[in-house]
């Protein structure tokens, strides 16, 4: 149940779920969005061979803004993790 933000506030949510090694399930919410309004996001990390394959998996974000958030996803977090997790 931890609160969280990012980007100066611009996203905020809760963790849901922490299974060690195997997955995050977050509520996520951008300020823009309707009260209550949240997105499940999942987190899930499998062993391969000598790495670890993370898939991302977002549900209920709101048509409105559907194609804004799906195309931040390269950018905003999978560039930057690539960045860091190469060293």
């Amino acid at each position: 149940g931890a609160y969280f933000s990012l980007f100066g506030g611009w996203v905020s949510g809760r963790q849901i779920e922490l299974a060690p090694n195997e997955r995050i399930t977050q509520a996520w919410r951008m300020t823009d969005w309707d009260p209550g309004v949240y997105s499940l996001v999942r987190f899930t990390l499998t062993p391969d061979r000598e790495s670890t394959k993370l898939v991302v998996d977002q549900d209920a974000v709101p048509e409105a803004v559907h194609e804004h958030v799906r195309t931040n996803w390269g950018g905003c977090y999978f560039e930057p993790m690539t960045k860091h997790f190469a060293g």
